[in-house]
């Protein structure tokens, strides 16, 4: 492993598509199954959403466990507006 510093050009497209690889694959895994469970909205933010990670992680594993994490926030998030969404706080319905 080293700094980077002298990686060539290739050496660095290469890593940075590793880094975006693992950091937005678990966001893209959960859009896919939002969009065929019918979220087509909801799988087109999550997806936009997961695509900040891999460039800013420094190493693999780094952008790796940061991909699942915002996985599992994004999931979440999900769950309680559908919540919120479904429990309105004024009564009358």
């Amino acid at each position: 492993m080293s700094d980077g510093l002298l990686d060539t050009r290739s050496q660095r497209a290469r890593r940075l598509a590793v880094r975006t690889g693992l950091g937005t694959a678990p966001s893209f895994l959960l859009a896919l199954a939002f969009l065929a469970l019918g979220g087509g909205v909801v799988g087109v933010a999550v997806a936009i959403l997961g695509l900040s990670i891999g460039t800013s992680a420094r190493t693999d594993r780094g952008a790796a466990v940061a991909g699942v994490v915002v996985a599992a926030a994004l999931f979440l998030l999900q769950i309680v507006l559908a919540w919120i969404a479904s429990h309105p706080i004024l009564p009358g319905d």
